[in-house]
């Protein structure tokens, strides 16, 4: 989990060469490890991050923006 959000949070300039490759299934990956811990506001947030950075990607990344979109319902659902 912390590997994951240190490439996350990384932006220096050789950074952004490896996040147009990482940025989006990181984001997808800490989503799915908060949701796993029940930390449902952390897991809304990143998937909402993948949402954002790939709501306009190509046709083989959606599948991966509509399960972040049904990750988010899921646990909205949760919520008391």
């Amino acid at each position: 989990l912390a590997v994951y959000e240190r490439a996350a949070m990384r932006r220096d300039f050789l950074g952004l060469w490896v996040d147009a490759a990482t940025l989006g299934p990181t984001y997808e990956r800490l989503s799915v490890l908060y949701e796993e811990r029940g930390a449902s506001d952390q897991a809304i947030d990143y998937a909402n991050r993948l949402i954002e950075l790939w709501q306009h990607a190509d046709p083989e990344l959606q599948p991966f923006v509509r399960e972040a979109r049904a990750r988010i319902a899921r646990l909205a659902g949760e919520r008391p």
